[in-house]
């Protein structure tokens, strides 16, 4: 199965929102994402913004600070087993080529 014909049926319905640092530039990230993903900016959700904990020391850090992406996918259960056909398809082929790999 072809992925290109399995995603799109479901990207329409997608809610997207981001996961960020309160810290951190919310608008310049969201348009980062936006550009990233050619999406429309009133697709995404309002944004979770993290608590600022002093004591925890982070790694993502700076300008390519870019947050976490969550895309939910309403009624998304057909999605979930055609990607599940998609990735066993593709663990049995490559153990196929290439028996050493497992």
């Amino acid at each position: 199965m072809n992925a290109r014909a399995v995603v799109p049926a479901f990207r329409s319905a997608a809610h997207d929102r981001l996961s960020i640092h309160e810290t951190a530039d919310l608008d310049a990230v969201l348009k980062w994402w936006v550009r990233r993903l050619d999406l429309p900016p009133e697709r995404f959700q309002r944004a979770s913004l993290k608590k600022h904990r002093a004591a925890t020391v982070r790694r993502n850090v700076g300008d390519d600070y870019r947050g976490c992406l969550e895309i939910t996918v309403p009624r998304s259960r057909e999605l979930y087993w055609r990607i599940e056909g998609m990735i066993t398809e593709l663990f049995q082929t490559v153990g196929r080529r290439e028996p050493n790999l497992r």
